[in-house]
């Protein structure tokens, strides 16, 4: 895949938030344009990272970011796991509305949910009690 330096939005619900290390690594400089809270998914956690699968009655709290950088794109599908050439992966790339920004990036779980991941019940990660592990 070729990544272009072609404006895009992200929305980062776990460690690639500010303040956690794979926003230091692949994010920083830049800075979330707004933080969000949106409907349509779950977010469930094994302690160590989040993922998400969609769910109508559920909500999370995300931090949209504005990327043209193509080897910021690249890093985010590698951390990801997703392979853009067959869109597979342990992540599924998709796009979103999110109010104003249209065609948002956000990486939603490819997997079964296991019965020992753990219910984010607020939607929000970075206050989230059952994050074992700090980043």
């Amino acid at each position: 895949m070729i990544y272009n330096n072609k404006k895009e939005y992200y929305a980062v619900y776990g460690t690639l938030r500010l303040g956690f290390g794979n926003y230091e690594n692949i994010l920083a400089p830049l800075q979330p344009i707004e933080e969000r809270r949106i409907s349509g998914f779950k977010m469930y956690t094994n302690g160590m990272f989040p993922m998400i699968i969609p769910s109508e009655r559920s909500r999370i709290t995300v931090e949209i970011f504005e990327v043209d950088d193509p080897e910021i794109k690249r890093r985010l599908d590698g951390l990801e796991g997703y392979d853009p050439d067959t869109n597979t992966g342990m992540y599924l790339r998709k796009q979103i509305d999110i109010g104003k920004f249209k065609n948002v990036n956000i990486y939603v779980w490819n997997r079964e949910r296991h019965k020992t991941l753990n219910l984010v019940d607020d939607g929000d990660f970075k206050t989230s009690e059952k994050r074992s592990v700090i980043f």
